[in-house]
């Protein structure tokens, strides 16, 4: 076992005799027995040892932390676990005596028993208060020594080493850590791991515009693409502080890729889609392009296809007018080519915009929409609805580990200098525009039906099987998530309705009320005043409230997040970040992208160091826990003693099969060619079941991670 501490004078063992125990200090005595440390000096030595039963004392500062060790012993071999576990009985060495903390563990040991196995990492592991440690443990782990403890001092913590927390990402992955310590380049690596490992047939399909235009219907982010209704695209933007932000894509752009319809025609038969991040950007983008970040703000323009794909048409690329907002705009726009320094260019064009829809999805689609906004309902919950309440029953089981997950990303991802701010493009802006954003957020728009219908993808249809008619019908997204969203719903009317048999039970329940007050009133504060909040006074509004909570946390938060490793873990086909614009003819970097079109995309777009990080945060986040517990499922079978509501339960469990068995289906059917893409990897992020791991599909109950 190996064990790397920082200020080695302050650690002391307690051994457990017959006697009792017995404090021995580590630093600067050798201990004779030989299942222990023979001598140390350096006060930041690697020591190899084997631990007696008991107490690993840090007493340096008020801070201080014991770390139990336990062995039992088997024949000659001794079995060491360890468990860390907060120490509120000793106050720091200026104020406790050793022989007041001697008696304080004694009392805590008598009771307690410890089993298992169970790796130890210091306090804030990732806050990085110790990268040598970590470096040497898996170097010992390259050449076959396991490591069981591998960091405990919590104690002098090193701010200006915050940054390396990225790669205690990259240590705890086997596939990751091998980049920087075996040399391999990451380009290359995961090209095999990201077109083989997922089946992918192709491993150049993201060069193609239909696999970049697939991506908005079947990728990590397909909840942005909307209908074209007006042409040109106009802006929401306010005209007096930014000017005029009028598209400059005009129909000579466009027109011959129409299938011979003209613009007009075009938009009257739902032919027309885009992917508009103009309006969010644009008044950020004078500081972002200050940062590290040189980037666009971008409008695509799509076409539907005979066959049911879209493909793009046009990209325009904006930059902020030099001379001042309130003059507008300088845009520049790209049509499709192949070949020569055409094709180059509108490769450039189409990673620019995958920068964009990269920092939109963490930031809005991922962080704001999942994670922020779930969080007071779950606050709200915990605090107004008593745990034998029926809708507690019900949500609890959603709400399991999303504030621990929150809270450990507002300390390690979206901090300042945190994962986010350097792994997307908006840098140190990422959160202030995440914020922003926020003011538009509704929470009845959260409901899968009216999104689509809110976006022009959909139109309400009451002979449709869940209410809406998609105009996209190949959009995989859209077509599993009303399979999930209105298994939901049911499943939620069925429970609902078991307790509550009129609207006037709803109005009277004083723990619901107080429930929907706090929510609206604390949980969402800012938004309290707003018109459209449900009044709670229905039992309709009470199932729609409840489906959208379940959605968002289940269903909305997979389709966001556990696609980020397989369509986002290789790095030239999603940038997430841009380092420069668009070479101008007769510069350098212009004959550069004429004679090495390859080698300048990937000095456009993220370095080496940065997709290294990208690919061990991504794959982190797309993993299933491997005691994850997924929509349909409970932890506890007995969850309920009332029949009919397991009745319902099962019901729903039955339902989610069968969507999965017509997942399955879909993504065997040729005529669907969104389901496959020309990689020929299937859609599966919203196929309710999964097993642990990195699987690319499985809907957990809960935002999890």
């Amino acid at each position: 076992m190996m064990l790397q501490c920082r200020n080695l004078s302050t650690l002391k063992l307690f051994t457990v005799s017959q006697n009792g125990y017995q404090r021995k200090s580590v630093v600067g005595s050798t201990i004779e027995r030989k299942d222990h440390v023979k001598s140390i000096r350096n006060k930041s030595t690697l020591l190899p040892m084997k631990w007696p039963t008991g107490i690993l004392y840090s007493g340096s500062g008020s801070r201080s932390q014991p770390l139990i060790v336990a062995s039992t012993v088997e024949g000659d071999e001794a079995l060491h676990r360890t468990v860390p576990r907060s120490f509120s009985g000793a106050k720091s060495s200026h104020n406790t005596s050793d022989t007041q903390t001697e008696e304080i563990e004694e009392k805590k040991m008598a009771s307690q028993k410890i089993k298992g196995t169970v790796v130890l990492m210091k306090k804030n592991v990732l806050d990085f208060n110790d990268f040598n440690a970590s470096v040497l443990d898996r170097v010992h782990e390259l050449f076959g020594k396991r490591v069981s403890l591998q960091l405990v001092s919590a104690v002098n913590v090193d701010p200006g080493k915050a940054f390396f927390f990225f790669f205690f990402f990259l240590l705890i992955i086997d596939m990751s850590w091998c980049y920087v310590f075996l040399g391999i380049p990451c380009i290359l690596f995961n090209l095999i791991v990201k077109f083989y490992w997922f089946g992918a047939e192709d491993k150049y399909a993201w060069r193609t515009d239909e696999q970049f235009a697939r991506e908005m219907l079947a990728g990590i982010n397909p909840v942005l693409i909307r209908r074209l209704q007006e042409f040109p695209p106009a802006s929401k933007l306010d005209h007096k502080v930014y000017g005029d932000h009028t598209s400059k894509i005009t129909k000579e752009h466009i027109e011959h890729n129409l299938n011979g319809l003209t613009v007009d025609e075009a938009i009257k038969s739902n032919r027309l889609f885009i992917l508009d991040h103009h309006d969010t950007l644009m008044p950020y983008l004078r500081r972002i392009n200050t940062t590290h970040t040189k980037t666009y703000a971008s409008r695509t323009l799509l076409f539907l296809k005979d066959d049911g794909t879209l493909k793009p048409i046009a990209i325009e690329l904006s930059l902020p007018n030099p001379h001042g907002d309130p003059l507008g705009c300088i845009s520049k726009v790209y049509t499709p080519a192949n070949h020569g320094i055409e094709g180059s260019t509108w490769l450039l064009a189409k990673g620019y915009v995958t920068v964009n829809d990269s920092g939109y999805h963490q930031l809005i689609s991922h962080w704001l929409k999942t994670h922020a906004a779930i969080e007071p309902f779950v606050i709200a919950t915990n605090r107004q609805l008593s745990v034998m309440h029926p809708i507690y029953k019900l949500l609890h089981p959603h709400f399991r580990d999303t504030m621990n997950v929150n809270a450990v990303g507002r300390q390690t991802l979206i901090n300042a200098g945190g994962a986010l701010e350097t792994t997307v493009f908006p840098a140190k802006y990422s959160l202030e525009m995440s914020s922003k954003i926020y003011k538009n957020w509704v929470f009845p728009d959260q409901a899968l039906p009216v999104d689509l219908i809110k976006r022009g993808v959909a139109v309400e249809d009451k002979n449709s099987p869940h209410g809406v008619r998609l105009l996209i019908e190949d959009y995989p997204y859209a077509v599993d998530g009303l399979e999930i969203w209105s298994a939901i719903k049911t499943w939620v009317k069925d429970y609902c309705s078991f307790y509550y048999k009129t609207d006037e039970t709803v109005q009277r329940d004083s723990e619901l009320q107080s429930w929907w007050k706090e929510l609206r009133e604390k949980g969402h504060g800012d938004k309290k005043d707003e018109p459209w909040w449900p009044k709670m006074q229905t039992r309709e509004e009470l199932i729609e409230i409840l489906t959208i909570v379940i959605w968002i946390s289940s269903a909305y938060h997979a389709a966001i997040n556990f696609g980020q490793y397989p369509y986002g873990g290789y790095p030239p086909s999603r940038p997430s970040i841009s380092h420069r614009f668009i070479p101008e003819e007769g510069s350098p970097e212009y004959e550069e992208l004429k004679t090495n079109p390859e080698k300048a995309y990937l000095k456009t777009f993220n370095s080496q160091l940065l997709s290294v990080l990208g690919i061990a945060l991504v794959e982190v986040l797309s993993r299933h826990s491997s005691d994850e517990i997924f929509i349909g499922q409970r932890d506890i079978p007995e969850w309920t003693a009332d029949a009919e509501v397991l009745k319902a339960f099962e019901n729903f469990g039955k339902k989610l099969k069968e969507i999965e068995e017509k997942i399955v289906r879909m993504n065997k059917d040729e005529k669907l060619k969104n389901r496959l893409g020309p990689a020929k990897v299937p859609y599966t992020l919203l196929y309710p079941s999964s097993e642990g791991g990195l699987t690319g599909k499985g809907i957990p109950n809960s935002v999890s991670i």
